[in-house]
């Protein structure tokens, strides 16, 4: 006979309201921190625009001002140049020819100056100045000397005989005046004497001694021995006149030939001004023979291939794109988000050329931004606000900073501020409610 055994277990409790109510405050508790992080919780808002790098300086242009023949090509696109470095050399003939021609027109011009100062000196030496004695031993120098020596002698005896001349004249119109003094001399000494017998014959007239005729005929002799004398001091005054006359002729002589010395040193001189400044433009054309770079930079698009080659006034030979500059960004911003781009806001920039896990996010500040939107030419409903993001040099990293050419692309984040999530969620229902409730 089997016996069956009967286990007994406890009632089970179904009380699920417990259960429940933890239920409910948990989704409480999730929602409600839910509602406080979206409500409360930071995160930054940002404009994301394109660009391109962009040089702080534009490409310099290489231009020649008088042009002329290519007679050596030193450098060929893509190489890297510095400032001062030279590009080209141009035939130097025709600007040393220029040069040497307005130099030895100053020497001449040196020596005729020397000439007039020894002339206005009064020496017969001609001192010449350094700039002109050591290029003596040239033919062309060399004979200008000693034609200016041949002048200083030449003028100094035209001069001297015309003041022999004149010196001849005074002597011999002072030997006429001494003559003539001579005379009015002995003429009064006959004045005397035929005085002193007309005043003996006149008392014998009057006593009857005496014809008439004989003191009458005295008397005609006193009077034209009276007008001799006259005559004879008259001309001696007049010659003493002319010699005084002469000697300033002499004067006067001397005076006009310094006067006229003094005006040719300053036309010598005005001359040698002008050729100074014809001789810096001759200096300054040469000096452009050989073409330099005005910057450092990158060549290119040369122009110039060919030795021989003849440049017109004004040619680009070649462009040299500058290198080192700050880097800068421009960015096309979307007028949505021009509101909230300014200058002065932190941009985050990256390069889709490079892998963005190998070059990490640089960093940069909003330097500009355009006061009215552009209208992008090619595709005329593209348009957009211009800025410009200056990129920190800290953060570019070594190995792609000499690689970064003007025209490479690039992504730029703009922060713009901070909003809540809740804010980020329940704008777009505002702004579509905002609006539904202004339709007609």
């Amino acid at each position: 006979m089997t016996t069956a055994l009967t286990i007994q277990s406890p009632p089970i409790r179904t009380d699920w309201r417990r259960s429940v109510l933890l239920a409910y405050l948990v989704i409480l508790i999730a929602f409600g921190g839910g509602a406080g992080w979206a409500s409360l919780a930071k995160l930054e808002s940002a404009a994301i625009a394109s660009g391109v790098v962009m040089s702080q300086s534009n490409k310099k242009t290489v231009q020649h001002l008088e042009g002329g023949i290519v007679r050596a090509i030193l450098v060929r696109d893509g190489d890297q140049v510095q400032e001062g470095q030279t590009l080209l050399r141009l035939d130097d003939t025709q600007a040393r020819a220029s040069l040497e021609t307005t130099r030895s027109q100053q020497a001449i011009d040196r020596i005729r100056e020397a000439r007039l100062l020894a002339e206005r000196d009064q020496t017969d030496r001609i001192v010449l100045p350094d700039s002109v004695t050591s290029r003596a031993h040239e033919p062309a120098i060399a004979r200008a000397i000693q034609d200016e020596k041949g002048n200083l002698r030449e003028r100094a005896v035209y001069l001297r005989s015309q003041t022999d001349v004149l010196n001849a004249k005074i002597v011999q119109t002072e030997q006429e005046v001494r003559a003539l003094r001579n005379d009015a001399d002995s003429t009064k000494q006959q004045l005397v004497t035929i005085d002193q017998e007309l005043s003996g014959l006149r008392q014998l007239l009057a006593k009857q001694l005496v014809p008439v005729s004989r003191v009458a005929a005295l008397e005609r002799e006193r009077i034209r021995l009276q007008g001799a004398l006259d005559r004879a001091i008259s001309d001696a005054k007049k010659g003493e006149q002319a010699i005084d006359e002469t000697r300033l002729t002499i004067i006067q002589t001397q005076k006009q030939f310094l006067q006229q010395v003094s005006s040719d040193i300053i036309d010598v001189r005005k001359s040698l001004a002008e050729l100074l400044e014809k001789e810096n433009v001759a200096k300054d054309v040469l000096s452009r023979v050989e073409v330099r770079a005005p910057r450092t930079g990158i060549v290119q698009s040369m122009k110039v291939f060919t030795i021989g080659a003849v440049l017109r006034p004004g040619d680009t030979m070649l462009e040299i794109a500058p290198t080192g500059d700050q880097l800068t960004v421009g960015i096309q911003i979307s007028p949505a988000d021009v509101d909230s781009v300014a200058e002065g806001l932190r941009a985050e920039v990256r390069f889709p050329t490079y892998h963005s896990r190998r070059v990490p996010i640089m960093l940069g500040q909003v330097r500009s931004v355009s006061y009215d939107r552009v209208t992008d030419p090619q595709n005329p409903q593209n348009s957009y606000f211009q800025g410009e993001v200056v990129v920190d040099a800290a953060s570019v990293p070594t190995e792609i900073k000499d690689r970064l050419k003007p025209g490479m692309p690039a992504d730029v984040i703009v922060t713009t501020g901070e909003q809540t999530p809740l804010d980020y969620f329940l704008s777009p229902l505002f702004d579509r409610v905002s609006h539904g409730l202004r339709e007609k």
